[in-house]
């Protein structure tokens, strides 16, 4: 941690009524941070230690091994996250080695390892997205009413060269193992991020050739879709890479959103109802997956949704539309953008019924 005055405050309030002792390493700030948090953890017993940066996974070990006789579980968290804590939340008896933590970030729900027994071997692995690595025989589940809010507003951040950085570091790991699936699964994400469409296109092609985890692959295979529809790709070129990712993984409907929405605005408005329709249907029995990479649930808890009732209306589907979208503009947490659409939309729809309702 270095220079989070901005946010450290709200990430310590957050985890201050769970924890009896903190540890914290800070690598050099000079905006103050120290004394934000000597100030705000005054009254719970800890350490501040001042390190010399090296890289997140060398500095999180050190992290670990200052905390290491200090309590019988450790949460991690990093300075611009936020630990939301459900209002019925009573922390369990915990007796497994290990609890993964839902975050949520613009959208976006993925599981971390955040909650550690201290009486096993740990280690933290990699310079940039570094994971905790458990030592053999590990218990875990996920621990339930509470979700790690990720904002990606501390100091790192704020480097507009970080995710090519971070890139650069992944390139040099492949040369020394070409077959590390991490590395070359977060080469690509970095160039992602970093605006490098082609280099992001090839380097996803090079984590699929490697087979492993099927939840990397799936992802893979959808922000490869994602690329070439960016990059300017046909079509039904792009339609077919989307079908691809989604057979990868039929349980995982994001590819089958984007392939709805390229549907409907190439007008081919039988197929995105119908498609939509087959997706819903599924939502309303399974609901969000249960999946530890990236799901975007906001296409499960309205997305997909929107998209139907739009498919509906221009297949003259007037009612279902209309029962669409009331169902969307009565949700409370529909985002602005999505919210003033639909009650556009509505207009459109309603006077389509009104000579129905008219001659009835």
């Amino acid at each position: 941690m270095k220079n989070e005055s901005r946010v450290i405050e709200r990430c310590l309030r957050s985890v201050k009524p769970l924890i009896d002792y903190w540890v914290i390493v800070d690598t050099g700030s000079s905006d103050g941070t120290q004394e934000i948090i000597r100030e705000f953890m005054k009254d719970i017993p800890g350490e501040l230690h001042e390190e010399v940066w090296v890289n997140f996974g060398h500095n999180r070990n050190q992290a670990l091994d200052f905390a290491r006789d200090r309590g019988d579980y450790f949460l991690f968290m990093d300075a611009d996250e936020e630990l939301i804590i459900a209002p019925s939340f009573t922390l369990p008896h915990l007796d497994k080695d290990y609890y993964f933590i839902c975050s949520e970030y613009s959208g976006t729900r993925y599981k971390r390892i955040q909650l550690i027994k201290n009486s096993k071997e740990w280690i933290w692995r990699g310079a940039v997205h570094e994971v905790l690595v458990p030592g053999p025989g590990t218990s875990f589940e996920t621990l339930d009413g509470v979700v790690n809010c990720v904002r990606f507003e501390g100091c790192v951040s704020q480097d507009p060269k970080a995710f090519l950085k971070d890139a650069q570091v992944f390139e040099e790991q492949l040369i020394r193992n070409p077959f590390d699936t991490r590395a070359a699964f977060y080469l690509a994400q970095s160039y992602r991020d970093a605006g490098e469409e082609e280099k992001a296109a090839l380097a996803y092609q090079r984590r699929i050739a490697l087979g492993g985890w099927d939840e990397e692959i799936f992802w893979s295979k959808y922000q490869l879709a994602h690329l070439e529809h960016r990059m300017g790709k046909g079509l039904e070129e792009v339609l077919e890479n989307y079908y691809k990712a989604w057979i990868e993984r039929p349980s995982r409907l994001e590819p089958l959103y984007y392939i709805v929405s390229l549907c409907r605005q190439s007008s081919q408005n039988d197929r995105a109802f119908t498609l939509s329709k087959l997706a819903l249907e599924r939502i309303e029995r399974e609901g969000v997956p249960n999946e530890r990479l990236f799901v975007e649930s906001w296409i499960y808890d309205y997305g997909m949704l929107f998209e139907y009732s739009i498919a509906a209306y221009w297949v003259g589907k007037y009612k279902e539309a209309e029962q669409a979208t009331l169902k969307l503009l009565n949700m409370p947490d529909l985002p602005p953008n999505f919210l003033d659409q639909a009650k556009k939309n509505l207009l459109f729809i309603q006077k389509k019924l009104a000579p129905l309702k008219d001659a009835a």
